[in-house]
């Protein structure tokens, strides 16, 4: 048997997505994760405007030249400290059970050998494997929550019982009501709408970045592609400013899981002593979901981020549970990995690409 580890490009699409459907088709998560990349494949791998050839969008494992593993891989940059480093996140990782079994630490190492900061979100079968490896723990993330309607949670739990299924997408309410940024004055700050990131967004990064230690870099052509240029998806994006000048933004969205829709805060960036500017965006994309009908908002925020954490708590965020874990290694040799310089919101890594 002859194994081989090379970068994926644009002609291995169709055996990568054979590939999966061969090895997830066989539960509804599996099947809709397929159909979820398969929809996302030319944004995520082929406009990714971080991609380059030190950092490819992925790796496949080959066995006398056909594909039976695979691991996909997002490129972006990674402000640390000072400096600008290439970075990676992981994301699908999945082998052929019958022809590649105990074959994707092989895959794994490939994408370790990158010279970048790798960032991960690993579901709990792969986050041992990822340790055994060497990453290392950045954090668990927290995951806030605020209930809305809790008769809506409690009705699609006991029918969720009763039928011993999930309630289709939108079973029990039909679709969200609108959900986009509407213009609305609070005070000396202004919310208005944003249909695409223009240069004020990369000042506004420049600003800001020089308060935050370790953090995926914001400027508008991450953020047009992250979330203007997704294909199936449609995030809410709102501005603040004051007497015109740019301060802070919000990212947020609402979407039908187990017969419950949800809303989620998904990134946030304000001035670390722009307190006022970041409770009035928590604010309105409160009111913006709640008015779409949600039952549940969330967002996720780091242990060691007092800042987002006490702002999730004064927009009536009362408690947080444990979220997902979040290892990092650092192939480029920039820095020791410090958990407590972390800035992640859910819009980093795959965390809310790939659900």
């Amino acid at each position: 048997m002859a194994f081989t580890v090379r970068a994926c490009g644009p002609t291995d699409r169709a055996a990568i997505l054979a590939l999966l459907r061969s090895t997830w088709g066989n539960t509804q998560e599996g099947s809709a994760t397929v159909e979820r990349l398969e929809a996302q494949w030319d944004w995520r791998f082929l406009r990714n405007p971080e991609a380059t050839p030190s950092v490819p969008s992925g790796f496949v494992l080959e066995r006398d030249g056909e594909v039976v593993g695979y691991v996909s891989c997002t490129p972006m940059r990674v402000k640390i400290r000072s400096s600008i480093q290439p970075g990676f996140s992981p994301g699908e990782w999945v082998t052929d059970p019958t022809r590649a079994r105990g074959y994707g630490a092989l895959l794994m190492r490939r994408v370790m050998s990158l010279q970048g900061v790798g960032i991960a979100a690993p579901n709990e079968a792969a986050y041992p494997a990822l340790k055994r490896l060497g990453w290392s723990d950045v954090c668990r993330l927290e995951s806030w929550a605020r209930v809305v309607r809790a008769d809506r949670l409690l009705l699609a739990r006991i029918l969720r019982r009763l039928r011993n299924a999930a309630v289709p997408p939108g079973g029990l309410e039909g679709a969200p009501g609108p959900l986009h940024a509407r213009p609305r004055a609070d005070g000396p700050i202004e919310i208005v709408p944003v249909a695409r990131f223009d240069e004020r967004f990369d000042a506004l990064w420049d600003r800001v970045a020089p308060e935050l230690g370790t953090a995926v870099v914001r400027d508008r052509r991450f953020l047009n592609w992250r979330y203007v240029d997704i294909p199936g998806r449609r995030y809410a994006i709102a501005a603040a400013e004051r007497r015109g000048e740019l301060e802070g933004y919000v990212v947020y969205y609402a979407r039908w899981r187990d017969g419950v829709l949800f809303g989620h805060v998904i990134d946030l960036l304000v001035a670390r002593a722009a307190a006022s500017t970041r409770d009035v965006l928590l604010a309105y994309a409160v009111d913006e979901l709640k008015r779409s009908g949600v039952a549940v908002i969330t967002s996720y925020a780091t242990p060691h981020d007092t800042f987002l954490r006490s702002g999730l708590r004064r927009a009536g965020f009362p408690f947080a549970r444990r979220g997902p874990a979040v290892l990092a290694i650092d192939g480029a040799g920039a820095c020791a990995i410090h958990p407590g310089d972390w800035f992640l919101t859910r819009g980093d890594s795959d965390l809310d690409m790939a659900t």
